[in-house]
């Protein structure tokens, strides 16, 4: 199958520390086997923000993080530190459209000190790897995938962030035209 050419961009979105987004780009490239640019701007969040629910909506949020028009191969990736949400959900993880274009993931609820449990950074990195290539999955209009230890497995807490793999199964890759990584690839190593 020939793979149609891409570019991911990673946008910083908010006070999200370039040495998280830094390393997100480098797992990434590790990963995927394909180039990972970090963008030279931030974005504000600020218009996103929902005063009634104290979170930011991920929908606008994607809007802001579209790419120019007549970039189509460009996948862009907002990462951000805001508490981000559907208005049918209380909080998602990342959100990406099934159309193309733009994804938005947040640290803020894969954080371990926000769900009770001491800080762990490691842990955030590998949550973070995970999280980005669901919502990458997603950009190339994959749907959620029944194979539990697939990043594009569906995931309603952070726990459950912990069981999947950093790494697409052989249907999920071969449907965004990369080299499957066998399971359990990531699973042990010290991010």
């Amino acid at each position: 199958m020939a793979a149609t050419p891409w570019a991911l961009e990673l946008m910083l979105v908010g006070a999200v520390p370039l040495a998280v987004v830094r390393r997100l780009q480098a797992n990434l490239q590790e990963i995927l086997h394909h180039p990972v640019s970090i963008m030279p701007e931030r974005l504000d969040p600020s218009p996103a923000f929902n005063p009634a629910r104290r979170q930011y909506d991920a929908m606008t949020l994607l809007g802001l993080l579209q790419p120019l028009p007549g970039k189509h191969q460009v996948r862009r990736l907002g990462v951000t530190d805001v508490d981000i949400f559907l208005p049918v959900f209380t909080h998602i993880f990342g959100l990406g459209s099934l159309s193309g274009g733009a994804a938005v993931v947040s640290l803020f609820r894969l954080r371990p000190e926000n769900n009770g449990y001491p800080p762990n950074q490691e842990l955030l990195h590998w949550r973070l790897a995970k999280e980005a290539l669901h919502e990458l999955g997603h950009l190339f209009g994959l749907r959620h995938c029944p194979v539990p230890w697939c990043a594009m497995a569906s995931s309603r807490s952070a726990e459950e962030v912990d069981l999947k793999d950093a790494a697409f199964c052989p249907t999920c890759a071969e449907q965004i035209g990369i080299v499957p990584l066998p399971k359990g690839f990531t699973a042990h190593k010290p991010w």
